[in-house]
């Protein structure tokens, strides 16, 4: 017999699939899929000075294996678009992710960091607001974006998509915290 928390828990998987599109092998491992209502907002000097220099030294941390800096800039749970062990959810635990990512990433991340540097951005997110986040409102998330560029579209070949490593960030109590990873293609 399911229990109430488990049946809103099944609920709330189904809905996230389905208004997601996610493929069979996205749902098989717990991806989500960030929708492509995804619209640019305009970003303040000020914040896009602070954002550079917090996922400079958040990207440096994984590189050291600094822990507690990464904790300290971290919100408890991440949203790991790239996390395909099967224990692992939508969302997961920090814990978990730092043990993931410093498995995952290479010294190829690290030299793309420290030859191209980051890029930020600001983007509103429609039809996305994980419940367990203060700062959204009922149908919109505001994020931040630091990307990573390795190459850029059609810099290998006229087909590639190129290859960027996605740090997302959101704003809570004028902090800015991490809580979502990407890479584009995935």
């Amino acid at each position: 017999m399911m229990t109430k928390s488990k049946i809103l828990l099944t609920i709330l998987m189904l809905t996230t699939c389905i208004s997601f599109s996610q493929t069979a092998e996205e749902i098989k491992y717990g991806k989500i899929v960030l929708p492509d209502s995804m619209v640019s907002q305009k970003l303040s000097l000020s914040d896009s000075l602070v954002l550079n220099q917090l996922a400079t030294e958040l990207i440096k941390a994984f590189e050291t294996k600094d822990t507690k800096k990464i904790k300290r800039h971290s919100l408890k749970l991440i949203h790991c678009q790239l996390c395909t062990s099967k224990e692992y959810s939508l969302i997961i635990p920090l814990d978990s992710f730092i043990s993931e990512a410093y498995k995952e990433f290479d010294d190829f991340m690290f030299d793309c960091f420290k030859k191209r540097g980051v890029r930020i951005s600001k983007m509103l997110m429609r039809d996305f607001y994980p419940k367990y986040l203060s700062n959204c409102d009922e149908n919109n998330l505001l994020v931040y974006e630091a990307r990573i560029t390795s190459y850029e579209p059609n810099e290998l070949n006229d087909e590639s998509d190129g290859l960027n490593y996605c740090f997302y960030f959101v704003k809570i109590k004028k902090k800015f915290k991490f809580f979502l990873y990407n890479s584009i293609p995935k």
